[in-house]
């Protein structure tokens, strides 16, 4: 079975897609659109399983068995996305298969450089024999004008909280779900990549009494000790550290301010201690201090210098905002 299948068959654009195989008004060019990555790349297997079924899309017969495993010959993926892999790709897409369809599959085509996707026009513009090429997309600005437009384009759409719950509670805890679900925005890979971060909740835990502790510069040197960064012996582990904190930040901040503004009723207790101490402007102007912080931490600035002006930047905020 594929990952979140039945989660999967509820979107609105698996349904579209099993309406046009069963008419046959199916594109010869698909392409699957969403910023959450897990949903898209099962998807692109789901409608590559549903067009090779020997039924209707059973998920028990030995085609979909292949497709699941990924050893079905009729589907086609490149091993690489660099030149040589796609030159291999193109190379192999004209095979003759057994199968009263091939499909040329690539579920993360926005990786692929605008150089190489040239090289894929000739293919989706002129497909060979019965071929339907199935593209996922992450970031549809990274996809060539030329290839769009070939493209018969679906947005999946982000999930109803009540259906990725279930959905998520076959492979995890309740606690860690419920948790995830409060910003995952109904994005199934956001969920998951929180879910299956070890030191997710730690951090989202630290954020929240670091923002409720941080009453003046007295606290500074005690939340930079238990934060752990000078405890990363190299670069990239204090900045991967550093990008936890600042993610859990974001997550914090939008909370308080939802429940601030009344879009929220209930929350924990915490958020609610913090709402009493930071008013709109001091919340608004702290958001962009950690886009700030986020966008200096990637372009490679020392991550304990970061979190400290960060910190600092908050104190200085907050009193002239409180003040005003």
């Amino acid at each position: 079975m594929i990952a979140y299948e039945n989660l999967l068959k509820k979107t609105r654009v698996y349904e579209t897609l099993k309406k046009d195989v069963d008419s046959k008004n199916l594109s010869h060019c698909i392409m699957l659109v969403s910023e959450d990555e897990i949903a898209c790349k099962n998807l692109c297997k789901l409608l590559a399983r549903m067009l090779l079924c020997e039924k209707d899309d059973c998920g028990m017969c030995k085609s979909c068995k292949d497709v699941e495993n990924g050893v079905h010959e009729a589907v086609i993926v490149p091993q690489a996305l660099n030149a040589d892999g796609l030159k291999d790709f193109i190379a192999t897409s004209y095979k003759v298969v057994d199968s009263k369809v091939k499909i040329l599959l690539i579920d993360n085509f926005q990786d692929i450089a605008l150089k190489e996707q040239n090289r894929l026009l000739k293919l989706i513009e002129e497909p060979v024999g019965n071929t339907i090429f199935i593209i996922g997309v992450t970031h549809l600005a990274a996809v060539l004008e030329t290839i769009k437009s070939r493209a018969t384009k679906y947005s999946i759409a982000p999930f109803e909280e009540n259906d990725l719950r279930r959905a998520l509670l076959d492979y995890y805890d309740s606690y860690n779900v419920d948790k995830a679900l409060k910003f995952a925005d109904g994005s199934l890979t956001k969920a998951i990549n929180m879910m299956d971060n070890i030191s997710f909740i730690d951090s989202y835990t630290f954020v929240q009494n670091t923002l409720n502790d941080l009453d003046n510069s007295a606290y500074l040197l005690d939340i930079i000790a238990k934060c752990g960064l000078k405890n990363k012996r190299t670069f990239n582990d204090k900045k991967e550290l550093l990008l936890k904190y600042l993610s859990a930040f974001e997550i914090v901040i939008k909370q308080v301010i939802e429940y601030k503004s009344g879009l929220v009723k209930e929350t924990e207790d915490i958020i609610k201690q913090i709402e009493t101490k930071y008013n709109m402007a001091t919340l608004v102007n702290v958001e962009d201090l950690v886009l700030k912080a986020v966008e200096n931490t990637q372009n490679n600035c020392d991550p304990d210098g970061v979190f400290y002006q960060l910190l600092m930047d908050i104190l200085e905020v907050r009193f002239k905002c409180q003040i005003s």
